[in-house]
């Protein structure tokens, strides 16, 4: 297969990308005819398309569902990208209430397990003798 110019652009630009996260584990394939399988052939197309799966994957975390109602192909990459951080925004308020919401909840329990503790270490014995003071009967 014989690649145009922008295909040669496009893969360059792949290729580029990912040798700047080369000691990550992620990569994308530069086969011009998989991105041409998706209607792919140029950079511009690439990066939108990257933006929408960005956007998409953020959504997804915050929501725990895909956007598919939504325009993408009215979306420029910058409008993905605000899109998209604001969402990730979002989803960092979510992980702090998290936090917090199970830093209480460990609070509370840490209680209850002081108090069954409290009780838990009085004997029953000492608990009648103390009965038997307050209704003066003499051990």
């Amino acid at each position: 297969m014989s690649l145009t110019k922008d295909q040669k652009a496009l893969v360059a630009h792949i290729e580029a990308e990912n040798a700047k996260f080369a000691d990550s584990f992620f990569s994308v394939t530069a086969d011009a005819a998989h991105w041409a399988g998706y209607g792919i052939t140029t950079v511009a197309q690439y990066e939108h398309y990257m933006a929408v799966e960005d956007y998409i994957d953020c959504y997804k975390s915050v929501n725990g569902i895909k956007p598919r109602w939504m325009d993408f192909d009215s979306m420029t990459v910058a409008e993905l990208r605000v899109e998209a951080d604001a969402l990730s925004e979002e989803w960092q308020g979510q992980a702090e209430w998290e936090a917090e919401h199970y830093a209480w909840l460990d609070s509370v329990a840490e209680e209850n397990h002081r108090y069954n503790d409290m009780f838990r270490s009085e004997p029953e014995a000492d608990k009648y003798e103390l009965m038997a003071q307050v209704a003066g009967y003499a051990a």
